[in-house]
């Protein structure tokens, strides 16, 4: 909060028996933590809610590389864009964001522009310049040899450059001021904007460009994000191009010979890509018990001189096979999957060993992973750290409140489908197994893993707590002066009964400002019901 505010939560309070630097919230509002977003495409805001109609591969073809080509063209229409984008986030409630933007990467590049409209709407943003060294685009495509980095070196000099441009915007020397109003500006704005190393993921990225990113990552100290297990065309793709998951070769793929040669598997934070500083978005199609074992329990290595030297030039004659393999798969030849019968539980303990976050996408993944459902529950357990991500735009809608929704009924889904599936088996004798942990997901948890939980995967300290940074946004349930429920949402017990004479009160009810009321939120509420917002400490 300010050092002039102070914050007041009194059900009956009037404003005039407090001085003026209280912030009063009346009867029948709330403070919550704000929302993280651990995963958003800012270029394809432009084109948010359209072309859902393909599977992944294909769709970043049509819909997502030419968005993020066209704005690294117009710049003034990036800046629309970005701005409209912060302006959509804090409506919703968004105080913290994981986004990214295209590759250009120059003075005035497009993440740049990102990085300044958040700076400017206050939101704490962790922002990323996408590295890509392979092209995934077929030869007909529009994009086919233009929105890609010319070099693996080419694009490790853009990330370093990138970062140097995000510490120079930080460094406040355009700034008017005293020096401790100067320093104190300094802190804000580099808790605020964060820079984030951003490989696509493995199709787009050789092995000497991942490897490179880890070693730029630990030198200077940021997070990587990136992409993997997110569909099944992606995985065949990388199976075909790479001959071998994607786990493994973001586990495998080391930035030090030294360092691998060691085989130092608990210095993780050192020498690979999962570290506790990596974001790791989707993971629906994470390898199975049996393949993780290959890999995870092994003695880390350099990969093959074979894979880790082959030219860009091979790689992407490989791409050009996968491209076609994966070309020929429909929505309609990939059979949905939303119950993991065996969870990937080595896959997630390796994560989960790492220190590794995860975005968990549940609108997105009904497009693009076919049905099959990120395992919550089991990630949960096993002590994953997981926050969501509306995955603009391969989810729809930039609301974390919709991406809440959608992961409860995820696991409702999820739920279902073992208890139907123990019906099958041996003629229903574990059907009434009531030991097993239950898979749904409920309004409550699906609140945390977006706002604390989210926070905490981040490396944040977290929200509410003594010592943690203010970030809140009201949350309007009732109008006590009209005597009704806000937005949305109708209280029909708590509504003011008025006579015939619609100016004679006849009953004040009492509101009950209790776990119904904010269910009821939770399920029907909007950004009408979203009042003051604040992220560290800052009203926005």
């Amino acid at each position: 909060m300010s050092r002039k505010s102070q914050l007041l939560i009194d059900q009956h309070a009037n404003v005039q028996n407090h001085a003026s630097n209280y912030i009063v919230l009346p009867q029948g509002s709330l403070l919550l933590p704000t929302f993280c977003d651990l995963h958003l495409h800012a270029p394809q805001f432009l084109y948010q809610g359209t072309g859902l109609d393909r599977p992944l591969m294909q769709w970043l073809d049509a819909y997502a590389l030419k968005a993020e080509a066209r704005l690294d063209a117009e710049p003034q229409l990036a800046k629309r864009v970005y701005d409209r984008l912060a302006q959509r986030l804090r409506e919703n409630g968004t105080g913290t964001v994981v986004l990214f933007g295209t590759i250009k990467n120059e003075t005035k590049s497009v993440s740049m522009i990102l990085a300044r409209s958040m700076l400017q709407a206050g939101i704490r943003a962790f922002v990323g310049k996408v590295s890509m060294d392979i092209d995934i685009t077929p030869e007909h495509s529009p994009t086919h040899g233009i929105y890609i980095e010319p070099s693996t070196s080419a694009s490790l000099a853009n990330a370093k450059q990138f970062l140097d441009d995000i510490d120079e915007l930080l460094q406040l020397n355009d700034f008017s001021g005293g020096s401790e109003r100067r320093a104190r500006e300094k802190r804000y704005v580099q808790s605020l904007i964060r820079p984030v190393l951003t490989p696509r993921f493995v199709p787009t990225c050789t092995d000497e460009l991942l490897k490179s990113i880890g070693g730029l990552a630990y030198e200077r100290d940021v997070w990587i994000q990136t992409h993997v297990h997110e569909a099944r065309d992606e995985v065949e793709w990388v199976r075909g191009s790479r001959g071998m998951e994607g786990l493994e070769i973001l586990s495998r793929v080391c930035w030090s010979t030294h360092l691998c040669q060691r085989g130092n598997l608990t210095n993780h934070s050192q020498n690979n890509l999962l570290t506790s500083r990596t974001i790791l978005s989707h993971c629906t199609y994470l390898p199975s018990d049996e393949e993780c074992a290959t890999f995870s329990n092994t003695t880390q290595s350099p990969v093959s001189e074979s894979v880790s030297q082959s030219s860009r030039n091979n790689l992407n004659a490989a791409t050009k096979t996968a491209v076609t393999d994966a070309s020929s798969l429909s929505l309609a030849s990939l059979p949905p999957t939303p119950y993991h019968s065996d969870p990937p539980l080595q896959s997630l303990k390796l994560l989960s060993s790492r220190l590794v976050t995860m975005a968990h996408c549940p609108l997105s993944n009904f497009y693009f992973s076919a049905g099959r459902a990120f395992p919550l529950r089991e990630a949960l357990s096993t002590g994953c750290r997981v926050g969501y991500g509306t995955d603009i735009a391969g989810g729809y809608s930039a609301d974390v409140m919709n991406t809440m929704r959608t992961g409860v009924i995820t696991g409702r889904g999820r739920e279902g489908g073992r208890k139907e599936a123990e019906k099958e088996i041996s003629c229903g004798e574990r059907g009434n197994n009531n030991n097993v942990e239950s898979l749904a997901i409920d309004w409550k948890e699906s609140l945390y893993i977006a706002t604390r939980g989210g926070a905490i995967a981040l490396g944040l300290k977290g929200m509410f707590v003594v010592g943690g940074t203010f970030d809140a946004q009201e949350i309007k349930l009732y109008d006590s002066v009209k005597g009704q429920g806000v937005g949305p949402l109708d209280f029909f017990d708590a509504e003011r009964d008025l006579g015939e004479d619609s100016s004679t009160e006849l009953e004040d009810p009492e509101f009950p400002l209790n776990e119904d009321a904010i269910e009821k939120w939770w399920c029907l509420g909007d950004f009408r019901n979203r009042g003051r917002m604040w992220v560290l400490g800052r009203e926005i």
